[in-house]
C-alpha cells in the first residue's frame, strides 16, 4: 500500500477547511457575524429583510449595526413643525414654527422630504389623548409614508409643538406618568407602560470616549425590551432672534478648545460635579474651579476664559430668580451648554417669568447654544449626568448624542434644546479603505452590554471531514509500522 506523506494530508485538510467554512458567532448562531443581542420590542417596526424574533437575538447583516464613527448627516434629521401654530411674531407672513423649520433646513442642507408638518394643539401643555391622537401617529405616519423610518436618527421640534403632558394618575416618585412630548417621541412605533419612566439604553454608552457610539436608530434596547427609536431636540426660545442665533451658534461652534466648564457645586452633595471635574481634568479640559473645591460661593465669572458648559444648583444654592440674566457675568462660547439641578428649568419657552428656576431658554437668550432641562419634577437621579454629558461633548460627540448619553431615563420629563448636529471638535472621519478591499467587520453595539467579537471557526462539515481523515491517517500509520516490523 502506498504511504501518504504528512505534507499531503495536511494540505488536504487545509483545502477542505477552506472549501467548507462556517462562522460560529459570539451569540451562538451561525451566519450572525455581529453577535448582536438586540431584543425586538412588541410593536417595534422591523426593516424589511431583518429576521427578528422577540424570544432570541436578532440575526441580520453586520453592515448596518456597525461602530458609528462619522458625525451626523443632514439626511438623518427630521424637522417637525405645527401647521396650527399661526403666530407670526416678526410679521413676515410665515408662521414662526414653519419659519424656524425652513431656516434650520437651509442652514444644515436638510432634504425637503425631512420636513414634517403636523396639525395639533398649540398650547405648551396638552393631555395624553392629544399626544396619542395628533402628534405621535402623525409623525409615525410621515416617517413610514416617506420611507424614513430607518434613516432618521434625530427628531427636531420647532416652536409651536406642545412641550409637556401632565400626569393622569399619581405625581409621586415611582408612580408619576407625566412626560415631555420630546422624551415620549424617542420611543415611537412601540407599546410600553407610560407609568414612571424608562431606563435609557444609550446612557453612558461611551465613557471611554472612543468616539464609536454615535447614535443609530433602533440600536439600543433596555432591559425591559424598550428600544430607543430616535433622539430628540427642540429649537425653541423666547423670541425668533433667540432661536435663529442659537441655530447660528450651533452651525459655527467654537472648536479651538480651552473653553471653561463651570461646576458650581455649593456643597449640596447630590450631584456628580466632583466626578465631572475628575474626568474633564483628566482629559485636559479647563474647569472652574481648578483645583477642585466645593465652596458656598457662587461662581459667576469666567475669569476671561469663555464658558462652554455650565452646571449649578441655581435657585437651590440661593441664587435669585432671573440669576442667569442678573448674576452670571459669563462670556459664552458658541456651543455652550446648560445643565442645572433645578426641577423646572425647561418649564416653558414663552417668558422668563413662567417659573422662578433658571431656564434653559434664558441661557439661550444670554448667548448659550443648547442645554437640557425638565418640564416637571425629575428628582435628582433623573438630572443629566454632567460627568458624562460634558466629557462626551468635549470629546467630540454632537450636542444631541452627548446630552442624551448623559440622561439616565427616557419617556420622562427631560427636554433637550439646540441643534442636534452641533459639534465643538474638528472631527475627521477615518480614511476609508480602498474600494477593492472589503471593510473589516466590526462588532455592532445593539445593546449597552458589550458583545464579544466573532470567533471564526471550522465549519461543522469541515470538522467531520477532519475527524475522518485523521482516523484514516492513524490507521495507515499503524499498518505501515506493522509492515516494517
Amino acid at each position: 500500500m502506498k504511504r501518504w506523506s504528512y505534507e499531503k494530508i495536511m494540505a488536504m485538510l487545509i483545502v477542505l477547511c477552506l472549501v467548507f467554512p462556517c462562522t460560529i458567532s459570539a451569540a451562538g448562531y451561525p451566519d450572525n457575524p455581529a453577535g448582536v443581542n438586540l431584543q425586538a420590542s412588541p410593536g417595534m417596526p422591523i426593516p424589511p429583510g431583518w429576521d427578528v424574533d422577540v424570544e432570541r437575538p436578532v440575526e441580520f447583516s453586520a453592515s448596518r449595526w456597525v461602530e458609528r464613527w462619522d458625525p451626523t448627516r443632514p439626511e438623518e434629521v427630521l424637522v417637525v413643525y405645527n401647521t396650527s401654530y399661526t403666530v407670526d411674531s416678526n410679521g413676515n407672513s410665515i408662521p414662526d414654527g414653519q419659519e424656524i423649520a425652513e431656516y434650520y433646513q437651509a442652514a444644515r442642507s436638510i432634504p425637503a422630504i425631512n420636513i414634517c408638518p403636523i396639525t395639533c394643539a398649540t398650547a405648551e401643555v396638552i393631555n395624553r389623548t392629544e399626544y396619542d391622537t395628533n402628534i405621535r401617529p402623525a409623525i409615525e405616519s410621515y416617517l413610514t409614508a416617506n420611507g424614513l423610518t430607518y434613516n432618521i436618527n434625530y427628531i427636531v421640534l420647532t416652536k409651536g409643538i406642545p412641550l409637556k403632558i401632565p400626569a393622569t394618575g399619581g405625581t409621586g416618585y415611582g408612580v408619576a406618568d407625566y412626560a415631555s412630548v420630546d422624551s415620549s417621541l424617542m420611543l415611537l412605533f412601540q407599546s410600553y407602560s407610560i407609568v414612571w419612566r424608562q431606563n435609557n439604553p444609550y446612557y453612558a454608552a461611551d465613557t471611554g470616549h472612543n468616539m464609536n457610539r454615535r447614535f443609530e436608530c433602533y440600536g439600543y434596547t433596555n432591559g425591559s425590551g424598550v428600544t430607543l427609536s430616535y433622539l430628540t431636540s427642540r429649537l425653541d426660545g423666547y423670541t425668533m432672534d433667540d432661536i435663529f442665533d442659537m441655530i447660528d451658534r450651533g452651525l459655527t461652534p467654537y472648536t479651538g478648545g480651552g473653553g471653561t466648564y463651570v461646576l458650581d457645586d455649593h456643597q449640596l452633595g447630590y450631584d456628580r460635579m466632583p466626578q465631572a471635574y475628575n474626568v474633564l481634568h483628566g482629559m485636559g479640559e479647563v474647569t472652574n474651579p481648578d483645583p477642585w473645591v466645593d465652596s458656598l460661593d457662587w461662581i459667576t465669572s469666567d475669569g476671561g476664559i469663555g464658558v462652554m458648559g455650565y452646571c449649578s444648583h441655581g435657585v437651590h444654592a440661593g441664587m435669585p430668580d432671573g440669576y442667569i440674566q442678573s448674576t452670571l457675568t459669563f462670556s459664552y462660547l458658541s456651543g455652550a451648554l446648560f445643565n442645572t439641578y433645578e426641577s423646572f428649568n425647561a418649564y416653558g419657552f414663552v417668558s422668563p417669568t413662567q417659573n422662578s428656576h433658571g431656564q434653559v431658554a434664558e441661557f439661550i437668550m444670554m448667548g448659550g447654544t443648547g442645554g437640557v432641562g425638565h418640564c416637571y419634577e425629575p428628582w435628582s437621579d433623573a438630572v443629566a449626568n454632567e460627568s458624562i454629558l460634558f466629557p462626551a461633548y468635549a470629546a467630540g460627540y454632537s450636542l444631541a448624542d452627548a446630552i442624551h448619553m448623559g440622561l439616565p431615563f427616557t419617556d420622562f420629563v427631560n427636554v433637550v434644546v439646540g441643534d442636534p448636529m452641533a459639534i465643538i471638535m474638528n472631527f475627521t472621519t477615518p480614511t476609508p479603505l480602498p474600494t477593492s478591499t472589503p471593510p473589516p467587520t466590526v462588532t455592532p453595539q445593539a445593546t449597552t452590554t458589550p458583545q464579544p467579537p466573532d470567533t471564526p471557526a471550522i465549519g461543522i462539515f469541515g470538522i467531520g471531514i477532519l475527524v475522518v481523515l485523521l482516523g484514516a491517517f492513524l490507521s495507515m500509520s499503524r499498518r505501515t509500522r506493522q509492515g516494517t516490523e
